[in-house]
């Protein structure tokens, strides 16, 4: 077994293409889907709830947010983003966003963006507001400043380049690009 049900998934998409997301019947189907063992079927499901408060409710209490697979607690960051702010959801994602520790993870710092940026930047306004009173409870150093007084920035000598020589200064090559790590990076040199 594959671990996938594409049944399943087919099955909630067709609900969502016949128009059927407004019938209880079906939305309580949707939020079983919620709880399936396939990580596929919980994510469509999340895609395809209705952009509504209860749907919020039912995804805070299902704890989408911490779902074993990224990709579902993605979609849940997104669905959010689009549906009605409430404290509770407020809370939840800004908690989820200090608790983030996969910062290389492209698609989820664009998610959380995206649901800081939706509904007026009031999450983005209280995040900040959060890393300010974060920074401020920091112990305050005890170091002194480097005193720069004793260094004569200015008497360093300016080089001028001639125009005799035509080499390059500076030659890049090797470059690769992973699109696992989405950074560009120089291959280092063999030295021999």
């Amino acid at each position: 077994e594959a671990g996938i049900n594409p049944t399943a998934i087919h099955a909630l998409r067709a609900l969502e293409g016949l128009a059927a997301l407004g019938d209880e019947k079906v939305l309580v189907e949707i939020y079983k889907a919620l709880k399936n063992p396939c990580a596929g079927v919980r994510k469509n499901a999340v895609q395809i709830l209705p952009r509504n408060a209860a749907s919020v409710n039912v995804l805070l209490q299902n704890n989408m947010l911490n779902d074993t697979e990224p990709l579902v607690v993605m979609n849940t960051v997104l669905a959010l983003s689009e549906m009605p702010l409430s404290d509770a959801s407020e809370k939840a994602i800004l908690e989820k966003l200090a608790s983030n520790k996969d910062t290389e993870d492209i698609f989820m710092t664009d998610a959380f963006a995206c649901a800081l940026n939706s509904h007026n930047q009031t999450l983005l306004k209280k995040a900040m507001d959060l890393a300010v009173k974060k920074a401020e409870n920091q112990p305050k150093t005890t170091e002194t400043p480097m005193n720069h007084a004793g260094h004569d920035m200015n008497s360093m000598k300016t080089q001028t380049a001639s125009a005799s020589n035509t080499k390059p200064d500076l030659i890049v090559t090797n470059i690769i690009f992973d699109p696992k790590n989405q950074k560009v990076s120089q291959k280092q040199p063999k030295h021999q």
